[in-house]
């Protein structure tokens, strides 16, 4: 199956040619868009894609109630947040991050 065909089949098909479209990505690259669209956040090229990986994978943790392994998500790949805000020292900023992780995955919720 073409790359265009199985983007198009998921109805990602803009998403694909705008990747497929950036230099970065382009033929000959060391990375292709397909690249940075399927491959999963440890070794996505893609610094955006890699971001919503990584959020996807702490909303799947926040839903299924294992608050421990976003917590440690959120220490793990601080770099990628603002080192500032996300910062977990006391109780009290476990519940914040909660209510804002909380904010974020009724967000997703909503436009998913």
């Amino acid at each position: 199956m073409l790359n265009r065909e199985r983007f198009s089949a998921i109805g990602s098909l803009n998403l694909y040619q705008a990747f497929e479209n950036m230099e970065k990505y382009s033929f000959g690259r060391t990375h292709t868009a397909v690249n940075a669209l399927t491959t999963a956040y440890k070794d996505n090229p893609d610094p955006i894609m890699k971001l919503l990986y990584c959020i996807m994978d702490m909303r799947v943790s926040y839903q299924a109630k294992q608050f421990g392994v976003v917590i440690q998500s959120l220490k793990k790949y601080k770099p990628m947040f603002s080192k500032e805000s996300w910062h977990i020292k006391s109780h009290t900023d476990k519940e914040n991050k909660f209510k804002n992780l909380s904010t974020i995955n009724q967000t997703l919720r909503n436009n998913v």
